[in-house]
């Protein structure tokens, strides 16, 4: 009998835990269905956003991204613990994301086809229109000539547009406008803009290795040498790009030579770096001597025993200028003093 009723029990058990793994699935399809919705629902509230200029919409799609993220992250958990509990918050969360998402995409509606924003966005094309035309003159390319006749028939269609209160399409004019200004400025300004830095940065390198040169005899020794001979062949290059007009590569040269200059600045500090911190140590230690022949604690004796032992390694190895080596046992004696100066003032 009792065997029977020990079957039935494990019989009951089993459908019970069966019939919640199948609620739990059901409710995870559910959730992920829900999920794939606001996924969507934010993906066009991207598309619209990007339109406008409205940082309350933009504020709010953040939101809702951030709450569908950890939305997701909990119904992965879910998946792996069929924990209920995970599911009704990523639930939660979803829903609150979809709502931000759309609140973004009705504010963004609302600001696109409002007339003030369009006849200000209109005023605005016509004043980039205007520097744009004083910008250019018969030298210019022609594909820049072409631009400009474009922007300016698309911002005649934008002002009709508006005058016949039809806003929408007069927007899409404007955005087409600003766009084919943005690419105009972008083919004249661009070699001139990249021509500029590399001036700024071939400035930078020649002061930066002129202050490197100098540092020759604080230890660097050859190999200091070898890399000062690296960087006048990275400025050789730099100067032959930019001779044939490749300014971009030019400057990236540069930029990776001033990189180069700075990490061996700091290297060809280092001797007098390591010997200060050591003179400084050594002091401090000497201030403590006292203390430390007053006390009876043998740990307190052994570990200002230690401090020495580091510093006279440490000292040796700045004499051969192994200068990394060093500061690592000066650093070691330093954590010790701290150590010892806080037992001795216990």
């Amino acid at each position: 009998m009792t065997k029977k009723i020990t079957i039935f029990i494990a019989f009951f058990l089993l459908i019970a835990v069966s019939l919640t793994q199948a609620q739990l699935t059901d409710r995870q399809r559910r959730l992920q269905n829900a999920q794939e919705r606001t996924t969507d629902i934010i993906q066009r509230a991207r598309a619209i956003v990007a339109e406008s200029g409205s940082i309350r919409a933009r504020n709010l799609l953040q939101a809702a991204v951030r709450l569908h993220s950890k939305s997701v992250e909990l119904s992965d958990l879910s998946m792996i613990n069929f924990m209920e509990q995970y599911m009704l918050q990523s639930e939660k969360l979803t829903f609150s994301a979809r709502g931000k998402a759309q609140r973004s995409i009705a504010i963004t509606r609302q600001a696109l086809e409002n007339e003030d924003n369009v006849r200000r966005r209109l005023e605005a094309a016509t004043e980039r229109l205007r520097r744009a035309e004083e910008s250019i003159d018969s030298q210019s390319p022609q594909a820049v000539h072409q631009m400009l006749q474009t922007a300016r028939q698309k911002l005649e269609r934008a002002r009709e547009f508006y005058l016949d209160h039809r806003l929408k399409p007069a927007l899409q004019m404007l955005l087409q406008t600003e766009q084919t200004l943005g690419k105009m400025k972008g083919r004249l300004g661009g070699l001139a803009d990249s021509r500029q830095r590399y001036q700024h940065l071939l400035e930078m390198f020649l002061s930066a290795q002129e202050r490197i040169n100098s540092m020759e005899s604080l230890g660097g020794g050859q190999a200091l040498t070898e890399r000062l001979q690296n960087m006048d062949r990275l400025l050789e290059q730099a100067q032959t790009r930019a001779e044939l007009g490749d300014y971009d590569g030019a400057v990236k040269l540069l930029q990776k030579g001033v990189g180069q200059i700075k990490r061996l600045a700091e290297r060809a500090k280092a001797p007098n770096q390591v010997r200060t911190a050591l003179e400084r140590t050594r002091r401090q230690a000497e201030q403590i001597s006292e203390q430390v022949a007053a006390s009876s604690n043998r740990q307190v004796q052994k570990i200002y025993s230690d401090i020495g032992e580091y510093l006279n390694k440490a000292g040796q190895l700045a004499d051969r200028e192994q200068f990394d080596r060093a500061a690592i046992q000066i650093q070691a004696a330093h954590q010790l003093l701290v150590r010892l100066t806080r037992m001795l003032g216990e």
